[in-house]
C-alpha cells in the first residue's frame, strides 16, 4: 500500500505548505510512520510518493517506511507515479 498526494489537473505540488502524512496503529494509538516534505521546490513537482505499508512474505509482520519520493503524475495521469513504484520494487 502506497500513500501517495498529487496534484491535480497539470499543477504543482507548489499550492501545499509542507505536505505531510502520519500512520497510527488504531488499537494502540502508537505512530507507525511519519513523513513532512520539506522541500522549498516543490513547484517543479506534481506527486510525492510519501510512504508504503508492506510485509515481505505472508508470515512476516507488517512494515511501514517513509519514503518521500517527488516526481511526476497527477490525480488525471498516475502512470509516471506508478513508474516510480515500479522502480522502487
Amino acid at each position: 500500500l502506497y500513500i501517495v498526494l498529487s496534484s491535480f489537473q497539470n499543477s504543482t505540488l507548489s499550492e501545499i505548505c509542507f505536505p505531510e502524512v502520519s500512520l497510527y496503529d488504531r488499537k494502540t494509538n502508537t505512530r507507525l510512520c511519519e513523513y513532512q516534505e520539506k522541500s522549498k521546490n516543490l513547484d517543479k513537482y506534481s506527486s510525492v510518493i510519501m510512504c508504503r505499508v508492506f510485509r515481505n512474505s505472508l508470515t512476516s509482520p507488517w512494515r511501514v517506511e517513509a519514503l518521500g519520493r517527488l516526481g511526476q503524475g497527477d490525480a488525471l495521469d498516475y502512470s509516471p507515479i506508478l513508474e516510480s513504484i515500479d522502480m522502487m520494487t
